[in-house]
């Protein structure tokens, strides 16, 4: 038997250099995100995921299996809240992703120097500061797909067949397990297939071993998918019906449209996302940065295309396929992806799609490093190990300081976009709506913001389980029906084939002697069917011929209640969080409406000083909230 074919080893750093660098890089990574974490669930799916993870339920589709078992032994560790448990996933989740990062950019520039830029340009860019720091899977999901991809491109230029063999079986595995936390690590299946086709040893026994082993490493990481056929049927939050295989699919598939962003029509269709992922990404590497990132994309497909390497007159350290890729990558992970995307990417539209701009961003700062390992041979600086040049020493000090400069300018501008200290308006609002509700209460609501606040404080924190929150978007989904059934004998409601039967559930209810409220509605008909008055953050509906109470009562109890009320940490920023903003608004609005009753009777200094409680609750609306008043 012929023995497997050799590759070339083209690292010019020792296994230890290569080492240190990556851990220096990952570990001030780390510094960083520790002084800013979030101790609090924040916007997006975040609530959920924790509730989730502490109670090993199901998550909206796809799942997230792997988030959901890794977050489940974070939050039985005898620290903090659960929600900054979970932050801690997502800290370490990035200091790999950085760290990957590093290795890859090492790679492709031949410069630690350069892959430091690149790697602390993504790390300290706001919106990758501040997701390495809050409960949710896209820190992971970087993790994975970046380590993936560096695992694969070692194994392509490992010096011996056994560690490519085993350098391929590591990048299959990282591969199947960031599919088994997020579907859109697909996204880096190119350059996955591109290096394991460009690593030696394919033909013969050992080709047919190797790829038996890629693909058993594939399987294996895929296999936290079955977690959701295992789950506990009984536990909640539980989203959908996985423990049967048409469940699993159905799941698996996110054939239910109101969980995919890419799904809903919204008014301005994909432009709208193309044009906030083209604001965004000079507000997240700066105008320098970015252009030396386009830069380097050039040079890396010129120099791809010509086999040279852009930063040394050595032959390119990666394949020229994969050289090209690495060029073309933001573009296909970014623009094109967003294509699909139908969302109006405005308030908090942005940040449902703002997390898919991460991967993209990673990927660009490759050409950046590249760009940096040019200049720095341009400036006189040492390109390699084993090629230096005689420059004069201000060159080399002069780049470095520049460099250093743009990084800490980056970092100083990201720092309040990324600390999430003090960010607890999510929590607030529903710890405020739980303190209003009457005992035994039903609340009505439409939106994630509201239900999945909600879903926190019962399941996680175990506060007023006593209290049903319905949203009323869910109410078509029969396996949603069936598990508020179970908890609540009490819900009267019967699921109707293509519509939602809300004033039935109203009137039902109302008639049966249980407090309804509404937290939020989009239905005009629903809020002009049912009489209601303001209470807290929230409205309370009456049953028929039920006067309101008086304007005087309605004054003293918001009094009452917004003195108790919940108010802690900072104000959110409504340009920066607006999902957080949004929830402090409905007790603005409370006071406005109490404001314009008290103008109507004379009540004018009560007016002045309802309508002062209001921009109290909701800095950034003053007489503009009139006009959003319901």
């Amino acid at each position: 038997m012929q023995p497997c074919p050799g590759g070339t080893q083209h690292s010019t750093m020792t296994p230890r250099g290569r080492w240190v660098g990556t851990l220096a890089v990952g570990l001030l990574a780390g510094v960083a995100l520790t002084a800013t974490h979030a101790e609090s669930i924040q916007a997006g799916d975040s609530g959920e995921l924790v509730a989730v993870a502490c109670r090993l339920g199901v998550a909206h589709p796809p799942g997230y299996p792997l988030y959901t078992l890794l977050g489940h032994a974070f939050c039985r560790l005898p620290w903090s809240t659960a929600a900054a448990r979970l932050s801690l996933l997502s800290m370490l989740s990035m200091i790999v992703a950085v760290a990957s990062l590093f290795a890859l950019a090492r790679r492709l520039s031949r410069s630690a120097a350069a892959a430091t830029v690149a790697a602390l340009a993504f790390a300290f860019a706001p919106l990758a500061w501040r997701y390495g720091g809050l409960p949710e899977v896209v820190a992971l999901h970087l993790a994975l797909t970046l380590a993936s991809v560096a695992a694969a491109l070692a194994a392509q230029q490992a010096p011996t067949q056994v560690r490519r063999s085993g350098g391929l079986a590591l990048a299959a595995l990282g591969f199947g397990l960031a599919l088994s936390n997020h579907p859109t690590a697909l996204l880096a299946l190119p350059l996955l297939v591109a290096a394991a086709i460009a690593t030696p040893g394919w033909r013969g026994r050992c080709g047919w071993l190797r790829a038996a082993g890629i693909l058993a490493a594939l399987v294996g990481g895929l296999t936290p998918y079955l977690y959701l056929l295992a789950a506990r049927v009984e536990t909640v939050p539980r989203w959908g019906e996985t423990q049967h295989w048409a469940g699993f699919v159905h799941h698996l598939l996110r054939r239910d449209a109101a969980t995919l962003p890419l799904a809903l029509v919204g008014p301005a269709g994909p432009s709208s996302t193309l044009g906030a992922f083209a604001v965004a990404l000079p507000a997240q590497l700066g105008w320098v940065l970015l252009v030396a990132a386009l830069a380097g994309t050039l040079l890396l497909l010129a120099d791809g295309v010509r086999r040279r390497s852009p930063a040394s007159s050595d032959p390119l350290p990666v394949p020229r396929s994969l050289a090209l890729l690495f060029a073309l990558a933001p573009l296909w992970t970014g623009p094109l992806f967003f294509l699909l995307f139908q969302l109006d990417a405005q308030g908090v539209g942005r940040q449902l799609v703002e997390r898919y701009f991460l991967l993209p961003l990673a990927l660009l700062t490759l050409p950046l490093a590249v760009a940096v390992a040019w200049l720095a041979r341009r400036c006189g600086a040492r390109a390699n190990t084993n090629h230096t040049t005689a420059a004069p020493r201000w060159r080399r000090l002069s780049l470095a300081a520049l460099l250093a400069l743009l990084i800490g300018a980056r970092a100083r501008a990201g720092l309040p976009a990324a600390d999430l200290r003090g960010s607890q308006a999510i929590e607030d609002y529903a710890l405020n709506v739980l303190g209003v509700a009457a005992r035994d209460a039903l609340i009505l609501g439409e939106g994630d913001e509201r239900r999945l606040a909600l879903l926190h404080a019962q399941q996680v924190l175990g506060l007023r389980r006593d209290v049903q929150y319905i949203d009323l978007r869910l109410l078509s989904y029969p396996w949603y029906v069936a598990q508020q059934r179970r908890l609540f004998p009490r819900f009267d409601y019967q699921p109707q084939p293509g519509q939602v039967d809300v004033l039935g559930l109203i009137r039902r209810s109302l008639g049966a002697g249980r407090p309804v409220y509404l937290a939020s509605s989009n239905s005009p008909s629903l809020r002009s069917a049912v009489a209601r008055y303001p209470v807290g953050p929230l409205e309370r509906l009456l049953p028929p011929g039920q006067p309101p109470p008086t304007l005087e009562t309605l004054l003293a109890t918001q009094q009452r209640l917004a003195g108790a009320a919940v108010r802690r940490g900072r104000d959110p920023d409504p340009a920066l969080d607006p999902w957080s903003a949004g929830l402090r608004e409905p007790w603005a609005w409370t006071w406005l409406r109490l404001a314009r009753a008290l103008s109507a009777t004379g009540h004018h200094d009560s007016a002045q000083r309802a309508r002062a409680a209001a921009r109290g609750w909701a800095p950034w609306l003053v007489e503009p909230l009139r006009a959003r008043t319901p």
